[in-house]
């Protein structure tokens, strides 16, 4: 069986238009419980979901095979475990042996041909500041597809990742893709996207130039990045464009500031009293 989304993408690559049913009788449970989570769905009509505490965005990060994507996410992983062991100095010498967190840091050179074979979650916060970001890692090899969508409908933030010295590439396309077709079936900006250009670090890019030319191409597949215009398109409004690098952490920071940016035009909040809620990855 297939859900909307596979259907969906299938139909683009026979270059067939589809549009969604409005009945939700046509969505898949995965996406019912996702839309439930957005709204921030209590049961109770009175009650003004504004008033709710904010809580950290969800960010999943995407991107072609060898664009730096697991090298990106292993420098915010030991963001994170830079902070963990910080807060964890007072405890025991036993429980850090066990934490395992200096292999956890590198999954470029743990993992099969340098590409993430799993799926892993971990929050980093901003230097010198309370508020953190969940980050959801997916594979992004192409056999993969099924888990990344499944990544992608627990994300509030789509971080699309795009080497400057390559530019959109096939799974890039299948990224945005899998991004519209989730905006076209959503009845709320339930989702958005960040494009970080990676590997600005590479010796001979002029990230202005390179910048220019990502936007270029992102626009050939409907998506506009900020200073094109102030509206956006159909899928959104405009997205930003971030240049990194997971090798030397150049722009790290950058991209923590705009996920946060991102999240408070989101307004995203959630009642803490509440019971929790799951979802299924992998």
């Amino acid at each position: 069986q297939l859900d909307v989304d596979m259907m969906e993408l299938m139909a683009m690559e026979f270059g067939i238009e589809t549009e969604r049913s409005k009945d939700d009788a046509v969505l898949d449970a995965e996406q019912i419980l996702m839309q439930q989570r957005r709204t921030d769905a209590t049961g109770d009509s009175q009650v003004d979901a504004g008033t709710y505490p904010p809580r950290p965005p969800v960010v999943t990060i995407m991107g072609h095979v060898d664009h730096g994507k697991t090298t990106l996410m292993d420098a915010l992983r030991r963001q994170s475990l830079q902070q963990s062991k910080g807060k964890k100095s007072t405890k025991s010498s036993n429980k850090k042996k066990k934490s395992g967190s200096q292999a956890s840091s590198d999954v470029a050179g743990t993992e099969a041909g340098g590409i993430t074979q799993i799926v892993s979650a971990f929050q980093v916060a901003l230097k010198g500041q309370d508020e953190k970001i969940t980050f959801l890692d997916t594979p992004g090899h192409a056999a993969f597809t099924a888990m990344r969508q499944s990544g992608s409908h627990a994300a509030d933030v789509i971080v699309l990742v795009v080497a400057a010295d390559d530019g959109i590439s096939e799974q890039t396309v299948e990224i945005i893709n899998l991004y519209k077709s989730i905006v076209k079936g959503s009845s709320d900006s339930g989702i958005s996207m960040v494009v970080a250009l990676n590997k600005i670090d590479k010796p001979g890019i002029n990230v202005d130039e390179a910048k220019m030319r990502i936007e270029n191409q992102l626009l050939e597949h409907g998506i506009v990045a900020e200073g094109m215009n102030q509206y956006g398109s159909e899928y959104g409004q405009p997205v930003q464009v971030i240049p990194t690098s997971g090798l030397t952490g150049q722009g790290l920071d950058d991209l923590m500031e705009g996920l946060m940016l991102q999240s408070e035009i989101m307004d995203l909040r959630a009642d803490d009293d509440a019971s929790g809620e799951g979802i299924v990855t992998d």
